[in-house]
């Protein structure tokens, strides 16, 4: 078994939707949820259905199309057309790099997951250690499916385990046996 050196975990990259500080439903006191991208299931119930994929994503809203063509001009892969005055974007060739929504005026693109890496995460967790002492709280990690990215999960979890705060993670428990070893150990 190869060991893993610190600064190895934090070099670790995953997909992020986002992170929610201040979250009191999450576990035990005032946590910070992290909300990982990607999940296997395709859950009618799902809570997070923006997160599903496991990449960066730009998602659309039509009705705040002004179709001024700006998301078009920007697009560095030529993805996006208008068509009838509205947009229309190519999913299969989009990489969700998020120009596009940088520069709609009207809020109609925007970004779903960033890639970061565990150190990043752990920085914002860090802002709100604080919180986590004095009221027993940590950290969440959820989704999506945290197990998906096993070995983010895994890097982000220890960090924050070796920094004294506590940690939990929302799970389906979807996924390979193996996978889930390796975030629980």
């Amino acid at each position: 078994m190869v060991t893993v050196t610190p600064a190895s975990l934090r070099a670790v990259e995953g997909v992020v939707s986002h992170v929610q500080q201040y979250s009191i439903h999450d576990g035990p006191g005032i946590r910070t949820t992290v909300f990982l991208c990607g999940c296997p299931l395709r859950c009618l119930w799902c809570q997070n259905p923006e997160a599903l994929t496991g990449r960066p994503e730009v998602l659309f809203d039509a009705e705040r199309c002004a179709g001024c063509g700006r998301c078009a001009s920007t697009c560095p892969g030529a993805c996006i057309e208008l068509v009838s005055g509205r947009s229309r974007t190519d999913r299969r060739r989009c990489t969700g790099c998020g120009e596009c929504a940088d520069a709609c005026p009207n809020g109609a693109r925007w970004r779903v997951g960033s890639r970061v890496s565990a150190a990043e995460v752990f920085e914002k967790v860090e802002e709100d250690a604080v919180f986590y002492t004095t009221s027993g709280g940590g950290v969440t990690l959820s989704g999506g499916e945290p197990l998906v990215q096993a070995g983010f999960s895994r890097s982000l979890l220890r960090l924050c385990r070796e920094a004294g705060i506590h940690t939990a993670l929302e799970t389906t428990c979807h996924a390979p046996w193996d996978a889930a070893a390796n975030v629980f150990e």
